[in-house]
């Protein structure tokens, strides 16, 4: 059994009728009217610049507190050893 829109008995023609009008603008539109069609000769409207949130990087964090605990190693063990052995003393 073959099924087109003007056999569906729960659609009104009204809505039918109006679907069309609205596709009719659409398309009227659509060729009177270049920048719907013709997108390399559109203005392109500015953006609104979007604020960038710095952030450091975790990696980063983690070196800076890795070598803060290296150099307190440093001076806790060597800086020590170092002074005692000098020459001056």
């Amino acid at each position: 059994m073959s099924f087109s829109l003007s056999n569906r008995p729960d659609e009104p023609k009204t809505n039918r009728f109006t679907a069309r009008a609205i596709q009719d603008q659409l398309l009227k539109d659509f060729g009177a009217r270049s920048e719907f069609s013709d997108w390399f000769a559109r203005e392109d409207a500015p953006k609104p610049p979007v604020p960038v949130v710095l952030q450091p990087n975790p990696r980063n964090l983690d070196y800076d507190a890795k070598i803060a605990a290296l150099e307190a190693r440093i001076e806790r063990y060597f800086l020590p050893a170092l002074f005692f052995f000098s020459p001056t003393h």
